[in-house]
């Protein structure tokens, strides 16, 4: 069974000022190019490998998709392939994001 935790937008952009949060996007690359949060590390769900990531440390990691369904799956193969340490991701994704009128970098 995953645990799957969400991240509301004041939490993910305070974590990401501090330095707190790892982003990691796990749309497709053209969808990234397209618009993406600064800093996100890009990890696409077609290709996706938990073993890709950086290993566990201080950090939280967090997943964004385009509306946070992508994130999910994401979240539960990264726990079958052994990281146990993520299990966060931002519900509103980039849509909401966007919505918020936050900073999109392309």
């Amino acid at each position: 069974m995953s645990i799957i935790e969400t991240i509301e937008l004041g939490a993910l952009k305070q974590g990401l000022s501090d330095g707190k949060i790892l982003l990691v996007d796990v749309r497709e690359d053209d969808e990234y190019a397209e618009g993406h949060v600064a800093g996100a590390l890009l990890q696409p769900l077609s290709r996706f490998n938990a073993h890709e990531l950086p290993p566990p440390s201080d950090k939280t990691v967090v997943f964004i998709c385009r509306s946070g369904r992508r994130s999910v799956t994401a979240l539960e193969l990264a726990q079958a392939q052994g990281r146990s340490d993520i299990k966060v991701h931002y519900r509103g994704g980039m849509l909401g994001w966007a919505d918020a009128g936050e900073p999109i970098e392309t």
